[in-house]
């Protein structure tokens, strides 16, 4: 947990969630809601963003920063760090900075208040961990097992330029960095979470990774809530929980835990740069950067030197004269003592300049543009030919060029045609070429037209990854809706017609590698089903169901049944057994791999042993549908339940089917994953069993289905058969009576 001063008007603002400690800290009696909206908020930052913030009161804030100031006048000859542990005497001639003590005992209790609340989230005692921590207050002559580091660096001439900013950066779930004080002051703390309670939770809280940059002219404390020495890190209290705990975290000595901690650490430092040149390397700005001001975008044409050598314009010069401070080194400014920065201010000028040139032609080619698009459409309109249709640009008549067409507008979405031979036959695609020169990785995308260019070319950008592309309208198609490729003949599976676009091409492709008995294929090996075979596992949708994904390659082992990856910040989860490849092991571990194998029931275990060995992942199955399939499954599940894997996903035994049937339920997204215990009709819109692989009376699983009234899902995903989005929960409901009174009458 550290605090560090505020950053200067220009930073971003935070994504962190703040906290008011008052509402955070444990309390006698009934909880309140405050308390429950503070514990949810600080478990939802460091699940999403890897930290959060708090905010102290009044005199804690004043504690703090009294504390500031006095590593700032005491390290003021130079850098340095301080280490503080409450009950350690002071050796002789040592000295320390003032406000130590009353630091160290407002940091512990806000690292204490947030370490009741992670608990709290968890389903455990507020308590749960306070056995592993130093009694509060210490005993006599009792050293403190937590610790207070203090610290404080001075500026690099390096690091003084406009816009710099440093301080620490937090990695989130994703591993993208960002700023992670900004916003703060002396009275928000950053709350980080360590290696020793992402042990003790079995990894349910995962440890925070953050470093600090360009820490020049800051003064920082850091308070590190530590286990005792002698305490023994288990998972007791989350076993005890209901929680399902690897086996990877077994109970170790604080002692030991931390001294292989420090080996890993001192391993790190001797593999990496010195301490020296880390967290001062500073991008090389872009020229705009330099000579524009960071507030408002315009150019320094205005730009002031100040006493201290730093230049600065617009409304950032006019912020540094209201605070009497320069924002990059601190100094004093006297308003009198400022002079113009012609050289800064020439080439300001000179930038601008360019920029208005460019504007001006570009607003040009758009006027000129529309003018070809709509002298076009009047010749459509009369009835002209096409050959008739002579448009140019850059001569004086709009006829200097023959055949240029602009058959889509702006905002238009688009098909990236695909170049290669035909598929399943079909002389269309022998036509519809499109341009050899474009880019593999464009192929087959949906994209959207962001502006038209000469000659019949358009700018166009890529849906799924955003960048940008140059292509002839020829290398371009409309994106239509799709038509049914695969239809059901007898039971089977048949093509209803050939995919006439890119996309239905896809679809049909992606309906062959899930085949289970490949009944699907095409006349000639398909040249692009490698570019595939690179979309499994598929996502089902990014916007309702983020981290949700198909993996296709259905297994006959399994009855050809579907398979889903969820990714989480606690552990992926891989649902069910897809059939083994290496193309599709490789694809999973490029999300991150699976931290668990969830099997619903015995009948889709498929290949669950190929994915465990390569997955290095946890398998989970009820003891009821034990076979020698499954004899080494790591996690059988006991009883009726309900378990819990981490704090987001509940298992809910539903026999019937088998009588080791489990549901999983993905609480935040409202999504049940049923396996075969229900799943919708081909014929209508209703829910059905299947009731001639059961293995148990229909009553028992009509039961197992009444508890599912209870469950708040509005998606249900199947192990066979379509998905369900559901209105509301009221109408899953509705359609989960509608299922029981068809199947008891």
């Amino acid at each position: 947990m550290s605090t560090f001063p505020p950053p200067p008007p220009t930073a971003a603002r935070s994504p962190l969630a703040r906290v008011r400690l008052d509402d955070l800290a444990p309390f006698d009696g009934a909880s309140t809601p405050a308390y429950a909206r503070a514990v949810d908020a600080v478990a939802a930052s460091l699940t999403r963003h890897g930290a959060a913030a708090v905010e102290l009161p009044a005199a804690d804030a004043a504690v703090v920063r009294c504390a500031l100031e006095s590593a700032r006048g005491f390290f003021r000859a130079r850098p340095g760090l301080y280490v503080y542990r409450a009950g350690r005497a002071l050796d002789d001639g040592e000295l320390s900075p003032a406000c130590m003590s009353d630091a160290f005992r407002c940091l512990g209790k806000a690292a204490r208040a947030a370490l009741c609340a992670i608990a709290r989230n968890l389903r455990l005692r507020s308590d749960a961990f306070s056995h592993l921590l130093d009694d509060n207050p210490l005993p006599l002559d009792e050293v403190s097992a937590s610790e207070l580091m203090v610290s404080f660096s001075h500026g690099h001439p390096q690091s003084s330029q406009p816009g710099t900013y440093g301080g620490p950066q937090v990695c989130n779930p994703n591993g993208h960095w960002y700023p992670a004080d900004v916003g703060s002051s002396p009275d928000v703390l950053l709350l980080l979470t360590g290696r020793a309670l992402s042990h003790v939770t079995a990894g349910l809280q995962l440890n925070s990774q953050y470093r600090i940059t360009n820490n020049g002219n800051r003064a920082s404390l850091m308070f590190r809530l530590m286990p005792r020495a002698n305490a023994i890190l288990d998972c007791s209290p989350i076993s005890a929980a209901g929680h399902c705990i690897p086996q990877i975290h077994r109970p170790i000595s604080a002692s030991q835990f931390m001294d292989d901690l420090r080996a890993e650490e001192n391993v790190y430092h001797h593999l990496e740069a010195p301490p020296e040149s880390q967290g001062n390397f500073v991008n090389e700005p872009s020229l705009r950067s330099v000579l524009s001001d960071p507030l408002s975008g315009a150019f320094l044409e205005d730009a002031m030197v100040l006493s201290c050598g730093h230049s600065f314009g617009g409304l950032m010069l006019k912020k540094v004269l209201e605070m009497a401070r320069c924002s990059i080194c601190n100094g004093e400014v006297d308003e009198a003592s400022l002079f113009p920065n012609l050289a800064l201010r020439a080439v300001a000028t000179v930038m601008k300049m360019e920029d208005d040139r460019r504007l001006f032609h570009n607003a040009a080619l758009r006027k000129r543009r529309k003018e070809v698009t709509e002298h076009m459409d009047a010749q459509r309109r009369n009835g002209s030919s096409k050959d008739s249709i002579e448009l140019g640009l850059d001569a004086e008549s709009p006829r200097a060029f023959k055949g240029v067409q602009y058959p889509f507008v702006a905002g238009e979405r688009v098909v990236i045609m695909l170049h290669g031979n035909a598929f399943f036959g079909d002389s269309y695609y022998q036509e519809m070429v499109g341009n050899k020169r474009t880019p593999d990785k464009f192929v087959g995308k949906e994209a959207v037209v962001t502006s038209q260019c000469l000659n019949g070319w358009y700018l166009v950008k890529a849906v799924d990854s955003g960048e940008s592309i140059r292509l002839q309208y020829r290398s371009l198609r409309k994106a239509g809706e799709l038509k049914e490729v695969f239809k059901r003949v007898d039971g089977k599976a048949a093509v209803a017609a050939q995919p006439s676009s890119e996309e239905e091409r896809t679809k049909a492709l992606q309906a062959l590698l899930s085949c289970p008995t490949s009944s699907i294929h095409t006349e000639k090996p398909p040249k692009d089903i490698l570019q595939v075979q690179n979309m499994f596992p598929l996502p089902i949708d990014d916007k309702l169901l983020p981290g949700v994904y198909l993996c296709g390659y259905n297994s006959q082992d399994s009855f050809g049944a579907t398979s889903y990856l969820v990714i989480h910040p606690q552990g992926n989860i891989l649902i069910d057994s897809p059939r083994y490849t290496q193309k599709l092991a490789n694809n999973i571990e490029k999300l991150g791999g699976a931290r668990y194998m969830f099997l619903t029931h015995i009948d889709d275990v498929a290949d669950h042993r190929k994915w465990a060995e390569r997955l290095k992942c946890e398998r989970i199955i009820h003891s009821e549908d034990m076979a020698e399939a499954t004899a080494d499954v790591e996690w059988k599940l006991e009883g009726n339940g309900p378990w819990n894997i981490g704090t987001d996903f509940e298992l809910i035994h539903t026999p019937g089917h088998t009588p080791g049937s489990v549901c999983l339920y993905y609480k935040s997204l409202k999504v049940l994953f049923t396996g075969d215990h229900v799943a919708k009709s081909e014929e209508s819109d209703d829910l059905i069993l299947f009731l001639m692989y059961n293995r148990q009376p229909v009553s028992l699983q009509l039961e197992s289905i009444r508890k599912l009234l209870e469950v708040e899902f509005e998606w249900l995903l199947p192990g066979h058969g379509y998905r369900i989005k559901y209105k509301d929960v009221q109408a899953k409901n509705a359609a989960m009576e509608t299922l029981i009174a068809n199947y008891t009458n």
